[in-house]
């Protein structure tokens, strides 16, 4: 690194894990002369899921809903057509909580349940009803 002036630190994310993900794959720090300097990269660890939500009426939750899983900070997600989102970082079986507006009846939950065995690619495929 050189001292005083902007470094750039990139990691490849090819490398790591299956159930390893970055938010970014590169971070900038200018450090001071024989400082060791800390370069903060967001991670998840845990499965990685396209998840197909429902609501109850039998719809798709609406296109760019928020979704997030409870008790992981870094795994959210953004709802494309036919309510389908990729998550990453996700623990295993647990609930999602999704948005698509600030009223109080423009948001659900969902108990979401992972398979067993990943699909191809390592990724896992589910599906749950928002309520």
């Amino acid at each position: 690194l050189s001292p005083y002036q902007k470094n750039d630190i990139s990691i490849d994310p090819s490398q790591l894990p299956d159930d390893a993900a970055v938010s970014q794959t590169s971070v900038s720090v200018v450090p001071t002369k024989g400082a060791v300097v800390r370069a903060p990269f967001s991670t998840s660890v845990g499965k990685r899921v396209l998840l197909t939500l429902m609501r109850e009426d039998g719809k798709p939750v609406p296109f760019g809903s928020v979704v997030t899983v409870e008790g992981s900070e870094n795994s959210t997600g953004i709802t494309g057509d036919g309510g389908v989102v990729y998550l990453t970082g996700v623990p295993g079986d647990g609930k999602v909580t999704v948005r698509w507006g600030r009223g109080q009846s423009l948001h659900c939950s969902a108990g979401i349940q992972i398979p067993e065995k990943p699909g191809p690619a390592g990724l896992y495929v589910s599906q749950a009803q928002c309520r």
